[in-house]
Order: C-alpha cells, then sequence, then structure tokens
C-alpha cells in the first residue's frame, strides 16, 4: 500500500520546516573585478570592469560598476573606434529566485546583464549592450577583500 510512504513523506517534509528566504540569499556586498576581451560590432578589444555593490537589503542590491578599454582593434583597416574609453555606470539589481543567479540593471544605459554565484568569491557574468557601439562580453568576476 503506498498512502503509508506517501504520509511518511509528507510527515518529514512538514517537521523539517520551510527554507528561510534570508538563509538562500548570497551576500554580494563589496568589489568584484575582472579583465576580459570584448566584442564590438566594430571590431575587439579587452577591457577590465569592476562592479562595487555597495547595500543590500534581501534579494536587491545597488552599487556602481566602472569599466576601462584597455585595447581595441577595428574590424576594417582604419576602421572607426568607440570613442568612450572608460565610463562609471550606477546600477539596481536582485537575486533570482534560485539564489544563485543576479540580473543588472543599468542607470540610464540599455545593457543587459546576467551573473551566476558559482562561489561566494566567483561570478560569471555575461554582458549585452545593444546600440552604437554594440558590445557584448563574458567574463568571470572575483571578489576583492
Amino acid at each position: 500500500m503506498k498512502t503509508p510512504l506517501v504520509l511518511a513523506v509528507a510527515l518529514g517534509a512538514l517537521l523539517a520546516g520551510p527554507v528561510s528566504a534570508a538563509e538562500a540569499i548570497p551576500d554580494l556586498k563589496g568589489k568584484w573585478v575582472s579583465e576580459y576581451p570584448a566584442h564590438f560590432h566594430l571590431g575587439t578589444g579587452s577591457a577590465k570592469q569592476t562592479f562595487i555593490i555597495e547595500s543590500q537589503k534581501g534579494e536587491g542590491f545597488r552599487g556602481v560598476r566602472e569599466w576601462t578599454r584597455t585595447e581595441f582593434i577595428p574590424a576594417e583597416k582604419d576602421g572607426p573606434v568607440p570613442a568612450k574609453t572608460t565610463e562609471k555606470v550606477a546600477f539596481a539589481g536582485v537575486v533570482g529566485f534560485d539564489g544563485k543567479t543576479l540580473h543588472f540593471a543599468s542607470q540610464g544605459d540599455p545593457t543587459h546583464i546576467t551573473a551566476e554565484l558559482i562561489s561566494a568569491e566567483e561570478m560569471p557574468v555575461v554582458f549585452v549592450k545593444p546600440g552604437d557601439p554594440a558590445v557584448a562580453f563574458r567574463a568571470i568576476f572575483k571578489r576583492v577583500k
């Protein structure tokens, strides 16, 4: 008969209690840095970027990201080079329901940034920015103490 097994599983789940949402939310505050290749419609380059997560309340966080392009190679000989070489942008973010996926929304900048926390000190990031110049990169950011 399956009833005793079903009852035992249900009782075990009730006794274990719910997992607290606060337990599932990681502490993200601090400085996260990476150097990486960047892919532009106009060519390729490399850059260094820092995410500074200044504050966090529950699943929500906010801060500033700063980047510097360190190299650029135009796709065409003597082709155009993006004007900006450094930028500082404020962001807001949220931890996804899985407790690992991070979503960033940049202030005044149409970027799409998604990260996955793989440890307390490391997060792979995928960055996509439409527009002129279009740019995309992926990189592993590490927390700096």
